[in-house]
């Protein structure tokens, strides 16, 4: 009994046979990241506001983000002192983290409320007030003007 040579039919089954097995073996990579972004704050600010006394905190949620508005925001979440350059402005690290796989899909998460914490002068009196922004979309650096109050 003779073998006769695979016919280009059977040559392109044994292919994609080939083909899915490698497929199958190799296992899908994914890789998880943690990192950060800067966030560049332009700050407009009322006359009446003390500058050094900015504080901020980031939310994931906007129910915390809510929350920390009415002072009862968990005491995990401390409010950071914001440092203003001489033209207004602050860059402050924002925590940000994903997935990405071998075939360049991926997914990216990061918090997406921004509470800033600020003391006004009324004549005699001072108040601290608070209000909620949302972080920008995107990836890498982002920017976005804050005005108080």
């Amino acid at each position: 009994m003779r073998l006769n040579a695979p016919s280009r039919v059977e040559w392109a089954i044994i292919g994609v046979t080939l083909a899915i097995v490698v497929a199958l073996i190799v296992p899908v990579q994914e890789a998880v990241w943690d990192g950060h972004f800067p966030l560049t704050l332009d700050l407009r600010l009322h006359q009446s506001i003390h500058d050094q006394s900015l504080m901020y905190s980031i939310f994931w949620t906007e129910e915390d983000a809510g929350e920390s508005l009415v002072g009862h925001s968990d005491p995990d979440h401390v409010f950071h002192p914001i440092e203003i350059s001489d033209d207004s402005h602050s860059v402050i690290n924002v925590p940000a983290s994903g997935r990405s796989s071998a075939w360049g899909a991926g997914t990216h998460h990061h918090p997406r409320f921004l509470v800033i914490e600020y003391r006004l002068d009324e004549g005699d009196n001072q108040t601290v007030a608070r209000k909620r922004f949302s972080i920008p979309e995107g990836r890498g650096a982002r920017a976005m003007t804050i005005e108080l109050p």
